[in-house]
C-alpha cells in the first residue's frame, strides 16, 4: 500500500484519505445559517448533503433533533471504522487506542442504564457504535437482563476480566 512503512504504518495514505473526507465537513459559514433555521430546515439540509444514507435509515425511527443526531452519530461511528480498517500497522494500533473511547462510552451507558432500570430504547440512544465493539454486539448486551449478564456478554474483549474482578 502507497505511504506505508514495515513498522509504522501508512501514515502518509491514511492522512490523504482523511484530508479527502474532509470536504465533507460543513464549513463555519454553514453552522451559521444552521443556527437561523428550523429543526425540520436542519433535518432536510442535513438530508441533503454528505448524510443522506444516515438520515433515511433512521427517519422512520426518529424525528426533529433526535433524528439528527442519531444521525451525524452513526456517520461518525462510520466514517471512523472505515479510517480505521485502511490504517496500517502501528498507526492501527493508534486508531484502535482512540476509537477505545467510545467502547468505554457504550459499555458505560449499558451498565448505567441497566442499573437504573431504563429502557432499552433510552439506552440505544446514548449509543454511538466508532469503537471495535460493533453496533450489533451492543445490541445485543441491550436484550441482557442484568448487569451480571451484560458483564458476561463482554467476554473476549478487554472489558470483560476488570468489570468481573469490580463486581466481586
Amino acid at each position: 500500500m502507497p505511504g506505508q512503512s514495515a513498522q509504522g504504518g501508512n501514515y502518509a495514505y491514511a492522512t490523504t484519505r482523511v484530508k479527502a473526507r474532509k470536504a465533507f465537513l460543513f464549513p463555519r459559514e454553514t453552522y451559521m445559517k444552521l443556527l437561523q433555521m428550523s429543526v425540520p430546515e436542519i433535518n432536510r439540509f442535513i438530508e441533503e448533503s454528505h448524510y443522506k444514507q444516515e438520515i433515511d435509515e433512521l427517519a422512520t425511527r426518529y424525528a426533529g433533533i433526535d433524528l439528527v443526531e442519531y444521525a451525524l452519530n452513526l456517520n461518525l461511528a462510520r466514517e471512523m471504522n472505515d479510517i480505521l480498517g485502511f490504517c496500517k500497522g502501528e498507526l492501527r494500533l493508534l486508531m484502535w487506542a482512540y476509537l477505545m473511547r467510545w467502547d468505554v462510552w457504550n459499555v458505560k451507558s449499558v451498565l448505567r442504564g441497566k442499573y437504573c432500570g431504563a429502557p432499552e430504547e433510552e439506552i440505544r440512544e446514548t449509543l454511538v457504535p466508532a469503537g471495535d465493539i460493533s453496533l450489533q454486539a451492543l445490541t445485543d448486551l441491550l436484550k441482557k437482563a442484568s448487569i451480571q449478564d451484560v458483564v458476561d456478554g463482554l467476554a473476549g474483549t478487554i472489558f470483560h476480566r476488570p468489570l468481573l474482578n469490580a463486581m466481586d
